[in-house]
């Protein structure tokens, strides 16, 4: 039986590559996990690229709390591979930014009012932090379509917005290598985060709450790694609704 022991960081989704050999089959495979003897729930994920078996730990099984753990990976029940993982503390965020932009008229067919990209060459995580919505309406609105977030991919197109328009919590920060589009760029749709409710009205025009988006106390980040977007899109509307919409973000 092979032994291999690597590092995993903390939070961290991207794989390890393990040198597996002669594998029955990629369906065959199975991974244990266990610290001292207790059996530790997998959450992980397990692919097969050419000769190297690629594991995915997952944000819960990478917690410091398993630093140590022993895994065992077998083949039809024969374990062929085995090693500890030393869970690797969270780097602190290189930067924490925003960006907002405003009164935003509804438009009548789908659209996507804005989107943050982690460009696929950037090596980097995205940790999405949340956003802050308002919307309103100039006359009589009856449209109840929400303005829903979503993971996406494929972003491009609409008008990328200059970094000089990214906000930094703080000065001494670099610029946001985040790509930020906003007026109607293509995606490829990916499963859906949140809805913000559309403003309504019979007659007058109306000013709707903010909308604060954030994660629940205690679960994990929402992630964006190399290649994926985070998008803010409506599926249809009406030209007298108006939206405000911030994001947050840190970068890591």
């Amino acid at each position: 039986m092979r032994s291999y022991s690597f590092s995993q960081r903390a939070t961290a989704v991207s794989y390890v590559s393990i040198p597996s050999g002669t594998i029955s089959s990629p369906s065959n495979l199975t991974i244990a996990f266990t610290k001292n003897g207790v059996t530790i729930p997998n959450t992980s994920s397990m692919s097969v690229v050419g000769n190297d078996i690629r594991l995915t730990l997952g944000y819960y099984l990478a917690q410091t709390v398993n630093d140590g753990m022993t895994y065992v990976i077998s083949d039809t029940g024969v374990p062929i591979i085995t090693g500890t993982i030393k869970i690797l503390a969270a780097p602190a965020p290189t930067g924490v930014y925003l960006f907002s932009v405003g009164n935003l008229p509804g438009v009548l067919t789908a659209n996507i009012f804005l989107a943050i990209t982690n460009p696929a060459t950037s090596n980097r995580t995205i940790s999405f932090a949340g956003a802050f919505i308002s919307s309103g309406t100039t006359g009589a609105a009856t449209s109840a379509i929400p303005l829903r977030g979503r993971r996406a991919t494929g972003v491009s197109g609409g008008t990328l917005q200059a970094s000089s328009e990214i906000t930094k919590l703080n000065s001494s920060y670099p610029d946001a290598f985040a790509e930020i589009r906003t007026d109607n760029p293509s995606a490829t749709l990916g499963s859906a985060i949140f809805n913000s409710p559309s403003p309504r009205a019979q007659g007058a025009q109306s000013v709707g709450t903010v909308h604060d988006v954030e994660l629940p106390p205690g679960s994990p980040p929402f992630l964006l790694i190399p290649g994926e977007s985070a998008i803010l899109r409506t599926a249809s509307g009406e030209t007298t609704q108006s939206w405000n919409i911030t994001i947050v973000w840190a970068e890591i």
